[in-house]
């Protein structure tokens, strides 16, 4: 699906200022202007996934919700098969896991035309923006393997219009992403990933002596 690598193009020699440690060359062509198409290749995989999504969610995602589940689809494959669909880093950031890559991959989809950003209007005005899919329609031409679709089918079946109650669907990935620090790489492991993990369902405060302290209850 994602074929096409445009080649370099290259920058003449001139357009950037000229250091005195830098070579000449005569003049000639040599500073290259990257199209980052390496980048393409290596999130190719995610590109795919984000694509079966899109097209799985006739109202659009928005960006909260199509980075988790991105990231559950990942994790459930990973739990039965020790590695990721998208083969991707993820990073703990304050509202969700991450794909490293999410940005660059909705950016290149946006420049390809195929997908499209709709606000969701309320009686109150705009309450958030839905990413949709605008390309051609067609399964047969996304390219993840039987098992990768079921396991992304399952995932949306669980979260059909928004993705909530994450700690009771998929527990174990859940705290995995939330106790790793912010901005911090989400580490993917068999020892804790297929355990069952403990983890706070509960929670009150107590007021003693006229301070307040936070109790986690465990179950």
């Amino acid at each position: 699906m994602w074929e096409h690598v445009p080649k370099i193009e290259y920058i003449p020699f001139g357009t950037f200022a000229v250091f005195p440690a830098f070579p000449s060359n005569g003049g000639k062509e040599f500073f290259p202007k990257f199209d980052h198409s390496h980048k393409i290749l290596y999130m190719e995989k995610l590109l795919e996934v984000i694509s079966f999504i899109l097209q799985k969610s006739l109202n659009g995602r928005d960006r909260l919700s199509l980075s988790k589940l991105i990231y559950y689809a990942d994790g459930v494959y990973f739990q039965k098969n020790a590695k990721l669909i998208t083969n991707q880093t993820y990073i703990h950031l304050e509202d969700s896991p991450c794909a490293l890559d999410f940005q660059s991959a909705l950016l290149h989809l946006r420049k390809s035309g195929l997908i499209d950003i709709q606000p969701k209007l309320t009686e109150k005005g705009i309450s958030g923006f839905q990413i949709v899919w605008t390309g051609e329609l067609g399964e047969e031409a996304i390219d993840l393997n039987r098992q990768e679709k079921r396991i992304i089918r399952k995932v949306l079946e669980n979260f059909k219009n928004a993705v909530y109650d994450e700690n009771r669907v998929y527990p174990n990935l859940y705290e995995n992403y939330i106790i790793s620090p912010l901005f911090a790489e989400i580490p993917f492991s068999m020892d804790t990933l297929n355990t069952k993990i403990h983890f706070f369902k509960r929670k009150t405060l107590l007021n003693i002596s006229g301070k307040i302290f936070k109790v986690l209850f465990s179950e």
